[in-house]
């Protein structure tokens, strides 16, 4: 799950206090949502039980097209192992049927052919073929399916995560959490690199404020505050200059970001000074 842009109208039904009250949680679950995404292709069987505990929370029904990418990673990797559970739990659990019907094959995460019917008659509706436009599309950019997988951090198929039934009720109630509140995440990146950078940074110091551990402090500075300054650095450096003088913590904030291809030699001298030691 990626952030993307969009985020203009939300922002307008939201406060800022709402809006990074929010983003806040959605960061705090971001490592158990993502954990939860990342075992049906490294874990398939706790990658299962992970995903049949998301269906049997009551409030899964809105979030069902996003599930379906984590059962999509479990059949493209081990579809076969577990078609007869699949079909089983699609014949008795309407959720996870209605789960399974957003699945689709397609040429970055392709299916396998043999399982398109049974896949097909279990969930009620066609899982394959790939459309001849969308296969057209990837035979002309033929590595786009490598970067649209790719996993910054790969689990260790050999050495899986230890996971009782209480940590699995926990990753399921992260995971929707983090699903509710995602549009946090989207209005933030598109406040910071679409709109002006005053606004911007009234954002991000908002998001400086509410920020609960250090913890949360390091997100901020890693994520919205490192865009800022990569992206609008040179019109706003003046505005971070006083706040990091009038507040240590925002200081221990800046300490935080990494120099980017968009800051130059001067700007992040400015940044260094700001920070102190």
């Amino acid at each position: 799950m990626t952030c993307a842009g969009g985020g203009a109208l939300s922002a307008e039904r939201h406060s800022l206090e709402t809006l990074a009250t929010t983003w806040h949680v959605n960061q705090t679950v971001g490592g158990s949502a993502q954990l939860l995404e990342r075992l049906p292709r490294y874990a398939p069987e706790l990658g299962w039980q992970a995903v049949l505990q998301v269906v049997h929370q009551l409030e899964t029904d809105k979030h069902l097209p996003d599930l379906a990418r984590c059962l999509k990673t479990l059949i493209v990797e081990h579809g076969a192992r577990f078609i007869e559970r699949i079909e089983d739990e699609a014949s008795r659990n309407p959720r996870f049927k209605a789960c399974l019907a957003h699945v689709r094959s397609d040429p970055a995460a392709r299916i396998p052919v043999e399982l398109w019917d049974r896949l097909s008659r279990a969930a009620g509706t066609r899982i394959g073929p790939v459309s001849p436009g969308l296969e057209g599309l990837f035979e002309t950019m033929p590595d786009l399916g490598t970067v649209l997988n790719w996993d910054p951090r790969p689990l260790d198929p050999a050495n899986p995560p230890s996971l009782t039934q209480r940590d699995l009720d926990r990753l399921a109630e992260d995971w929707i959490t983090y699903t509710d509140t995602f549009w946090a995440c989207d209005d933030v990146i598109s406040i910071v690199h679409d709109e002006a950078p005053d606004r911007a940074y009234d954002v991000i110091y908002r998001l400086f404020q509410r920020a609960p551990t250090d913890e949360a402090l390091a997100a901020v500075a890693a994520g919205p505050l490192e865009s800022l300054l990569s992206d609008h650095g040179e019109s706003i450096i003046e505005r971070i200059e006083g706040a990091a003088a009038a507040d240590p913590r925002f200081r221990l904030c800046l300490a935080g970001v990494w120099r980017t291809d968009g800051m130059s030699d001067a700007l992040w001298a400015r940044i260094v000074r700001a920070r102190g030691s």
